[in-house]
Order: structure tokens, then sequence, then C-alpha cells
């Protein structure tokens, strides 16, 4: 049996943009106005996949007030550059994902792909290869919360 899904929402500005909207997560209650989030956030910040937080409801709706428990996951944006191929993103993303890191993608007029490290990867290497990209310029990256506590 699965357990019931909340959507927290996040105040976010989306790359290339200065207007201020709202990204919403998948997260599962863990106390009162408390909340483990299930999916990668792709534009807000400081924030990770597995992270407590707390909210506070307005409106009917949760919005995300502060972190309570980190999780130790990291997450990374990718912003693709147009010209790229899908192939040859796949050739640079496949060994970011090999080591153990998940990812989730969108298109909203540029490519965008949000990527989860988990505590148990080997976060220099993810981010030699997230720098690979960049260099060889498949994509920009930019780190959205660093997760790591023992680093």
């Amino acid at each position: 049996m699965t357990s019931k899904k909340y959507k927290i929402f996040f105040k976010v500005i989306p790359p290339g943009s200065k207007k201020e909207v709202t990204e919403s997560l998948w997260a599962e209650k863990v106390s009162v106005n408390q909340y483990r989030l299930t999916n990668i956030p792709c534009f807000a910040y400081d924030v990770s996949n597995g992270d407590v937080v707390s909210t506070e409801t307005r409106e009917g709706m949760l919005f995300f007030e502060k972190v309570v428990l980190r999780s130790g996951h990291s997450t990374y944006r990718i912003i693709v550059v147009n010209s790229t191929p899908r192939n040859k993103l796949d050739q640079y993303l496949s060994p970011i994902f090999n080591l153990g890191c998940v990812g989730e993608s969108m298109v909203r007029g540029y490519h965008v792909v949000c990527i989860d490290v988990p505590p148990t990867v080997d976060i220099i290497k993810v981010y030699k290869l997230l720098e690979l990209g960049e260099n060889n310029k498949i994509w920009t990256f930019e780190e959205a919360h660093y997760g790591r506590s023992d680093q």
C-alpha cells in the first residue's frame, strides 16, 4: 500500500525569467505540517529529494516554510544547449545515471534536466561529469542544493 501524496508549493523564479511562479513537489506526510519530499526539485533552491520540510497552509494549499531535516541528497540543474541532439545529450547523461543518480526532464521553451544525487553516490565524479558536459557545450549547469555534510 502506498502512502497518500501531497503537493508542496515553492515560490521560484525559473531560469531566464524575472517572474515569480510556483513549483509543486510531491511529498509524504511525516507529522503535523511536516512532509518528506518524494521527487526532484527543478527550480526550487536549497531543497532536495528526501528532505523533510515544514509547511504553512494558505487558501487550502501547502506552502514551503523551511527544511526541518536534510536527506543528504544533492540537486543539480542542467540547462541543455538548444542545438544539442538528443543522442548526444543521452551520451553525456548516461554516465551520470550509471553512477546511481536519477533525473527528471522538462521542456518549457528550454530543456531542463534536474539531477538527484543520493548520498551514496560519489558526488565528485558526478560534478566532473557535469563539468565535462558544460566544457563540451552540451549544457550549462548549476547547483540547486548541496546536501552533503561529510565533504
